[in-house]
């Protein structure tokens, strides 16, 4: 079949090495002006955390802004972790620091479901686009709009039938993007709801089919490993240039050009990281921040667990941070705080 989407047996592209890519991202938007007569709110309480700053990184907690819409905002912070089939998943999505900074939204979302016949799991990242101030709910209802579809569909041959399973779910929900979900908001061009998006089909018995990897745009998925050296590897290319820089995107009329599909042997995999180019940056980009993920990522977690492991901070790395983990062969032990040591410090 000719395209982008031809289904085939691939390897990884590869373990992960240090990259050294463009710092910080653009001022899409502008920090918000404190309100006249506005008073500091000196010290705010937080929670200490173990998560490391790699670099003259400031997290500047007290500078935190709430966006103003809030018809059209997502909260903060989305956290789950639990059980999914015969599979552990845990998943957490927090605002970047320009978004907190400036009072933007996160953009980023996540859903995750068990397919209507129990014989896969279904998993989906969206990244909003940051020039499109209102993609944030395109990515909220795409993910949620892939996964039904998917999940709904017969997933008992995905050796023949994956590829058309997946395009004809991105194209369901991109068109009830444009039918339902842009009229509701108001929203009538579509195009402002852009985001890129991964998604994964994993059959919930691993000897019965592939596990099958799709992704438009930056988005991506990472097998991971606990080793200590190079632990990430990334199932899609990256090319030489920056992982951010998006060269495609949904809603989209070329749709079917654009996707790009995977199919993994499940023996090689022990667990999947989909994950948006705001993490994808650092795992990329940062030898710390690579081994600190590693070491948290070793057994199934919590949704606090998540929190802290997101909550790193490094120059650099502003933009939001979305991050959904399959353990397909989860170790007997649960990890400790201690266990999971700190990053250290980057020469990046």
């Amino acid at each position: 079949m000719p395209g982008r989407h031809r289904l085939e047996f691939v390897t990884p592209v590869g373990p992960i090495k240090h990259r050294r890519l463009p710092r910080g991202l653009p001022a899409l938007f502008p920090a918000a002006p404190e309100p006249s007569g506005a008073e500091a709110p000196g010290a705010v309480a937080d929670l200490p955390f173990e998560a490391p700053n790699v670099g003259d990184a400031q997290r500047r907690v007290e500078a935190a802004q709430l966006p103003s819409t809030g018809l059209w905002s997502l909260p903060n912070v989305a956290l789950d972790a639990g059980r999914l089939g015969p599979f552990w998943v845990s998943a957490a999505s927090v605002a970047g620091r320009r978004h907190g900074w400036s009072g933007q939204t996160r953009q980023d979302s996540y859903a995750v479901e068990l397919s209507r016949d129990g014989t896969a799991v279904v998993l989906v990242v969206a990244d909003g686009l940051g020039s499109r101030p209102v993609s944030q709910l395109g990515a909220r209802h795409l993910t949620k709009s892939v996964a039904g579809a998917v999940a709904a569909a017969d997933l008992t041959g995905l050796a023949e039938t994956g590829e058309e399973v997946l395009l004809a779910g991105i194209e369901r929900a991109q068109q009830e993007l444009a039918d339902v979900w842009g009229p509701a908001y108001g929203v009538e061009d579509s195009r402002l709801l852009a985001c890129t998006i991964a998604v994964v089909v994993l059959p919930t018995d691993l000897s019965a089919g592939p596990v099958l990897v799709a992704r438009v745009g930056d988005a991506t998925v990472l097998s991971a490993t606990d080793a200590a050296s190079e632990p990430f590897t990334g199932i899609f290319a990256t090319g030489e240039g920056p992982v951010n820089v998006v060269s495609a995107s949904i809603p989209s009329a070329a749709v079917r050009h654009e996707v790009e599909i995977r199919r993994l042997d499940p023996d090689g995999i022990g667990k999947l990281v989909l994950c948006t180019d705001g993490l994808a940056d650092d795992v990329y980009e940062s030898p710390g921040i690579r081994g600190w993920l590693a070491r948290r990522w070793t057994h199934p977690c919590s949704e606090r667990w998540m929190l802290e492991t997101l909550s790193y901070a490094r120059v650099g790395s502003q933009d939001d941070r979305t991050a959904v983990v399959v353990w397909l062969r989860p170790g007997p032990e649960p990890v400790t705080s201690a266990d999971a040591g700190e990053a250290g410090t980057d020469e990046d």
